[in-house]
């Protein structure tokens, strides 16, 4: 956290509170250049804080100024289990176990192991998908993975095994 204040302040005695408890002067360090005083604060600090906003209020003798931290907020998405797939009437009906915490899913499908040839790749909400307009009598290979949306990015889990699914068989 880097913090630059402008602000003419008188004989050094400034500390700064967090939720109004003094923070060590071991987990910052203040310098000033002409009246701007720049607090950062240490990464060892800035990880015991709880993620999303922090408020930090820098008091001087005479008045004091409220700075917000925001920590990202990270989740962890676990990887996308028990994919099954089946293909017929050309569609291919995908369906898999629900990951907690997922806001969505990717499916990527194609007709070789590296997905690269006629490749395909579907967002859906829930834990099953459909990819239309493929051929019955091909071979084709899937993998799937969950995402969390935060603060408007997506932060993706990791692939499933990769699936394959040939037609079936009447």
């Amino acid at each position: 956290l880097h913090v630059d204040y402008q602000y003419s302040y008188g004989n050094g005695s400034n500390q700064l509170t967090y939720k109004g408890i003094k923070v060590d002067e071991s987990n910052y360090t203040v310098s000033t250049i002409s009246d701007v005083m720049k607090i950062t604060l240490k990464e060892e600090y800035v990880k015991t804080l709880p993620e999303g906003e922090s408020y930090f209020t820098v008091e001087f003798s005479d008045s004091s100024v409220m700075i917000k931290l925001t920590k990202p907020i990270s989740v962890k998405i676990n990887k996308t289990r028990n994919v099954k797939a089946t293909l017929k009437n050309k569609k291919l009906n995908i369906t898999w176990k629900k990951v907690k915490n997922a806001d969505g899913y990717v499916i990527k499908v194609g007709e070789n192991k590296k997905l690269t040839k006629s490749k395909k790749t579907v967002n859906v909400k829930k834990n099953k998908g459909v990819i239309r307009k493929v051929n019955a009598n091909k071979t084709y290979y899937l993998k799937v993975r969950a995402y969390k949306i935060i603060d408007g990015k997506k932060n993706f889990g990791e692939w499933s095994k990769l699936i394959r699914c040939n037609k079936m068989e009447d």
